[in-house]
């Protein structure tokens, strides 16, 4: 990095202060060429609908960096350099707002095209007051006291226009091509009659060349996952999306609280949370009822999301950051990638056991919980097609113990083993009646091997619950009954464990297994 040179005494020049400005815009410029290459990239620009809805999209601010002269123009005294050429940073400042227009034809559709450029502006234009050298008490208005206004900043600038495409019946449109020395950003579909748009008319345009948070290393990073309070998780980094769940589905309206670490500086992601029915466990689910992204200040927002299904913005999201595509698989098959798919992270979660039962039919014992399933995961590389295996669940049993779940599969990369089966209930000899819960399944390959978790003992007349797994909750009870009415055990949830049973009940059934393949391009 050059830095200019000035001395006690010397009279300074603009040149001085023009070289510092040119020189830091140098070095800057090769920094982030070293980490976002020479392709222009793009950051930000969120685009979403008006509130209350409209014909008006919005674009928030955001940032372009993409390769130009140093200086195509005079940078007031200094000549031009349009010899040398660094990677540039371009702002929007404030959000763009374009209003767009339904088609005229019945049954006519219109795709928009969003695109940005990098361009330099001079700007600040004023007079400007100049040394007198026959008079210094009165300066002279512009140079040689010429009135004249002179630019005072060279901003560099992202500047954001639209493109609309031609009309043509309904899913039959095109979207048009970015103008020359512009990037693609978003796809904004308009249909005829339309009188607003809304979150599901609006895409990423599928060239559009978003910064790529390099989820690759970071998911690759991850060494443990969280099973309770105060547990953690490495490798975290600000802009990763995930979806995740507190505890039962039942209980997700709880609050919950995400941070690093606790202090914010160790660079640890610590879950901590309250209002499940057991307080010290909180679980991600992917897949599952909430969802969670980190900002930039090494916290995270947790947004209600009843659904189980990728809404419009997180599939934008992902589309964005270099995700090639997500696939929840739940039966036996066989795992083909999506196109462009040059990696993929794979997580396999083995089977529940089932619920234990009573010792005879008739009695007051109850069963133990069966165990959740062990969880397997794995960084594939260039994934093929692959025989993905999900294991059963086990079956509860009504005087018994549960049967143990199946072991679930992705080829031999990631095998997950599944949880025990609940023991049954047996009497103490004082008219007691007690039972074990099932142990945790084991993994026994994959990068990452977690052991499932246990499922609870049965304590006299109370049956236990089973373990819970990565995806899904253990069974329970289903609430109390009137008085030597027994409760029905609840079933495992995703290789959750079956909850035991009490009397004349059969012991809930282990929850199946499944694979959570997130894929990147």
């Amino acid at each position: 990095m050059r830095r200019q040179m000035v001395y006690s005494g010397q009279i300074p020049l603009e040149t001085d202060l023009l070289h510092t400005n040119r020189d830091v815009m140098i070095a800057l410029g090769f920094f982030a060429q070293a980490i976002l290459g020479t392709t222009t990239c793009v950051d930000g620009l969120a685009c979403t609908p008006t509130s209350p809805a409209s014909m008006t999209v919005n674009v928030a601010p955001g940032s372009i960096y993409a390769v130009a002269a140093v200086d195509d123009a005079s940078y007031s005294s200094l000549a031009a350099d349009t010899t040398h050429s660094i990677l540039k940073q371009g702002l929007l400042y404030d959000s763009a707002a374009f209003a767009l227009t339904a088609p005229a034809t019945v049954g006519y559709a219109i795709n928009y095209l969003i695109q940005g450029t990098f361009s330099e502006v001079d700007g600040g234009s004023t007079v400007l007051p100049y040394y007198n050298s026959s008079n210094p008490a009165v300066a002279w208005s512009g140079p040689s006291n010429s009135g004249a206004a002179q630019h005072t900043t060279r901003t560099g600038t992202l500047s954001l226009s639209t493109k609309a495409g031609t009309a043509a019946t309904s899913g039959t449109q095109t979207t048009p091509s970015a103008d020359a020395g512009y990037v693609p950003l978003w796809v904004v579909t308009v249909a005829y009659g339309a009188t607003s748009i809304s979150s599901g008319n609006i895409v990423v345009h599928p060239n559009a060349p978003f910064i790529n948070p390099k989820l690759f290393g970071l998911l690759s990073s991850i060494t443990g996952f969280v099973a309770k309070a105060g547990d953690t998780m490495t490798g975290l980094l600000a802009g990763t999306a995930f979806r995740a769940a507190k505890g039962a589905p039942a209980n997700n309206a709880a609050a919950v609280g995400y941070g690093f670490g606790g202090d914010g500086d160790t660079g640890l992601f610590a879950m901590t949370g309250t209002g499940n029915d057991d307080t010290t466990e909180l679980s991600i689910l992917f897949n599952a009822v909430r969802k969670m992204s980190f900002r930039s200040d090494g916290r995270a927002t947790v947004a209600a999301d009843p659904t189980a299904a990728m809404d419009v913005a997180t599939k934008q999201y992902v589309d964005a950051k270099g995700v090639a595509g997500i696939q929840f698989i739940t039966a036996t098959g066989t795992y083909t990638p999506t196109a462009g798919t040059v990696a993929a992270l794979v997580f396999a979660q083995g089977a529940g056991g089932g619920g234990g039962g009573p010792a005879t039919t008739g009695t007051l014992g109850a069963g133990g919980g069966g165990g959740g399933g062990a969880l397997a995961v794995a960084l594939v590389t260039s994934p093929t097609s692959t025989t993905v295996t999900i294991g059963a669940g086990g079956a509860g049993s009504n005087t018994a113990a549960g049967s143990a779940g199946g072991s679930t599969s992705f080829g031999t990369a990631a095998v997950a083993g599944g949880g025990a089966g609940g023991l049954v209930g047996f009497n103490d000899g004082t008219g007691l009646f007690y039972s074990s819960g099932g142990v945790g399944g084991t993994a026994t390959a994959g990068t990452v091997q977690l052991k499932g978790a246990p499922g609870t003992a049965a304590a006299n007349v109370a049956p236990g619950t089973g373990g819970a797994g990565l995806f899904g909750t253990g069974g329970g009870v289903h609430g109390m009954v009137s008085p030597g009415t027994p409760r029905s055990p609840g079933a495992g949830v995703n290789g959750g464990g079956g909850g035991g049973a009490e009397d004349s009940q059969t012991g809930g059934t282990g929850g199946n297994g499944c694979v959570l393949i997130i894929e990147f391009k």
